[in-house]
Order: C-alpha cells, then sequence, then structure tokens
C-alpha cells in the first residue's frame, strides 16, 4: 500500500469501515450512478483488508451498466448481506469520449440500493450506507 496515495476522506472512510465490520465481514463499494461508469476504486477493498459482497466488483463499461448484470448483483448483494456499503461520487460527472459516456438507463442495482440501505457517514464523496432496518421504507 506504501506505492498508494490515499485520500483523507479514503482514510476515514478506510477506518469507519474497519471499526464496525470484522476482517471476515463482505462489503460493497459502488458508484453513485451505475447506469454510466468510467472507473471506480478497486483500491477501497484492499485497504479496508474486507473482502467483495459481489464477485462484480471490479467495473467495466458495457457489464454493469447492463440489467443482467446489475440483477446478479443484486441477488449477490441479498445473499451476502454486507453490513456496510460504500458509495463514491467522485467520477459521477466525468466524460469520457466514447460510448461509455452514455447512461444505458439500467438502474436496477441504484434501485435496489436506494431501497435496502441507508446513508450512516459521509467522507468527502463517499457515502456509507448500512441495511436499513426491517420494515423501514
Amino acid at each position: 500500500m506504501d506505492c498508494f496515495e490515499i485520500k483523507s476522506a479514503d482514510a476515514e472512510t478506510i477506518r469507519y469501515v474497519q471499526q464496525r465490520t470484522a476482517p471476515s465481514d463482505l462489503v460493497f463499494v459502488g458508484l453513485s450512478r451505475h447506469d454510466k461508469i468510467f472507473i471506480n476504486d478497486v483500491l477501497l477493498y484492499f485497504a479496508m483488508n474486507r473482502k467483495p459482497a459481489t464477485r462484480w466488483y471490479h467495473y467495466d463499461p458495457g457489464l454493469q451498466t447492463t440489467e443482467p448484470i446489475q440483477r446478479k448483483m443484486v441477488r449477490e448483494l441479498q445473499q451476502a448481506k454486507p453490513k456496510l456499503i460504500v458509495i463514491e461520487d467522485i467520477w459521477a460527472d466525468w466524460r469520457e469520449p466514447n460510448e461509455s459516456a452514455i447512461p444505458s438507463g439500467v438502474t436496477v442495482l441504484d434501485d435496489y440500493i436506494k431501497s435496502a440501505f441507508e446513508p450512516v457517514a459521509t467522507f468527502g464523496a463517499n457515502t456509507i450506507l448500512r441495511p436499513r432496518p426491517p420494515g423501514q421504507p
């Protein structure tokens, strides 16, 4: 990890997750929207020393932006039941000069996250969410 610079917001995010989860707990690091992907921060998984709650943790435009993959991700999240997820918003407005800048319109994963999780902390562009208590909208 010495060769990577970790921003203060990421350090706070890492500390928060590590203090509230065990190394054996699965976590999810997602984006503020999954219908348009430029890049995601896989480094957080390593820095937190936590495994991803879905096998689709490395994002590629044209994969995680599709309905079949997002449905798989939702099923994996439902099965893994992560105690915390991190949503990054740093790249939301970034536009590549190619087709990855065009939103797919698929919001299955985003809709699930909004319905199943609630925000508990924010550090810079990172928002940490926990599962909503049963019966809470």
